[in-house]
């Protein structure tokens, strides 16, 4: 699950929780005189200074006032878990909230707060149970139909997801992220079409959300099905023809689906908006047997060792044994020479007939099974000379 989308659920779910508990300012009274003050004719009461501070991130200021709160001693123990789990200090923020429940265990609220304590802590199962029992103070927002599902779908309970999923798009016909994650759940429960259905759904819905579009191809990559994944991506390209994310993830289903040159393509307009992607599109048309391209691709390449290395196996590929040796020779300045590039090396002098000095270049390949393999050319090409 997107730990990003995560973030914006839990702090809608703190948001229900702390409005439920500045719900209930019977018996606050506070020591510090300040805190109980008139703003534009309304009462700032304890808890909603708490709740102000906790919103600006002044965790500090709020575990201050709420060391001068009589009272209402639930408040204070579960705002004091929301601190806690705001500093992602988990197992106190646990500890705080059995201590409230202890007190009132009739607050459905306090169960997502619990929720979101396991969730930190990894412990999915305990967070979709947690969940569950917090089910009539989450129902009214979206996102506590995302998190639920996100968890169910975490651990791979693909019908209890869906479920989930389905159920908050229902209520919120609106919230077209419930297609994307629909998508995603068939696509892991291995329902590729019905998952192809809700992309191209969400894509109708949401055309510019180019995260969400790329979620749901990788989910069908993951699951080897790059077809589906290409066609979804490539309506996208059209619409966003220069983003980048959306390029290469183009480029992977191609791969995926053994078609390097149309890979190499695609990934090559990205490596000219942006120089990171020229590798890899390299590679694809290395793999596509197209030298000169590939060329004019690892002339865009940055980082020198992996330029070099790159270049030397095109030269490799061609056959082309007098420029790999010539490579060689120039990468053994820098001493960035991998054991690819030295089996290359020892192959290519062996072609030309220098066996000796392959043997020399041989004895540096420090992986056991590529070493003896270049020996094994060795000694193949020594008998036939």
């Amino acid at each position: 699950m997107n730990f990003r989308i995560v973030a914006y659920i839990i702090s809608g779910l703190l948001l229900v929780c702390e409005t439920s508990i500045c719900g209930q300012p019977e018996g606050d009274t506070s020591k510090d005189n300040n805190r109980n003050s008139l703003t534009n004719g309304v009462q700032i009461t304890p808890a909603v200074a708490v709740k102000e501070a906790i919103a600006l991130g002044n965790l500090d200021e709020a575990e201050h006032i709420l060391q001068n709160i009589d009272g209402n001693e639930y408040a204070r123990l579960t705002f004091m878990g929301i601190i806690a789990l705001k500093r992602q200090h988990s197992q106190k923020a646990l500890v705080y909230f059995e201590k409230a429940a202890s007190l009132d265990a009739n607050r459905p609220e306090l169960h997502l707060l619990v929720a979101q304590a396991f969730f930190q802590t990894g412990d999915l199962q305990n967070t979709l149970t947690a969940l569950k029992k917090g089910e009539s103070s989450g129902s009214s927002l979206p996102s506590y139909y995302l998190f639920r599902g996100g968890v169910a779908l975490q651990l791979s309970l693909y019908e209890e997801a869906w479920a989930t999923f389905n159920m908050g798009y229902q209520l919120f016909p609106k919230e077209p992220v419930f297609l994307k994650e629909l998508s995603v759940v068939m696509a892991r429960a291995g329902l590729f079409a019905t998952a192809a259905e809700y992309g191209d759904a969400y894509m109708k819905e949401a055309p510019h959300d180019v995260e969400g579009i790329v979620v749901i191809a990788h989910a069908l990559l993951q699951n080897h099905q790059s077809v589906t994944a290409a066609r979804i991506l490539e309506g996208a390209v059209n619409t966003h023809p220069d983003n980048l994310e959306l390029l290469a993830s183009l480029a992977a289903s191609y791969g995926q689906a053994d078609k390097p040159l149309s890979a190499a393509r695609i990934l090559s307009r990205a490596a000219i908006l942006n120089n990171s992607y020229a590798f890899d599109a390299a590679q694809y048309f290395i793999a596509a047997g197209k030298w000169r391209e590939a060329m004019n691709m690892n002339l865009l390449v940055e980082k020198h060792p992996e330029k070099m290395s790159q270049r030397l196996r095109i030269f490799f590929q061609q056959g082309n044994f007098s420029r790999v040796t010539m490579m060689g020779a120039e990468m053994d300045k820098d001493e960035k020479r991998t054991d690819e590039d030295l089996y290359c090396l020892v192959y290519a002098w062996a072609q030309l007939g220098n066996v000796e000095f392959a043997a020399s270049i041989a004895k540096q390949i420090k992986e056991k099974k590529k070493h003896n393999l270049a020996m094994e050319i060795l000694k193949t090409i020594s008998q036939n000379q």
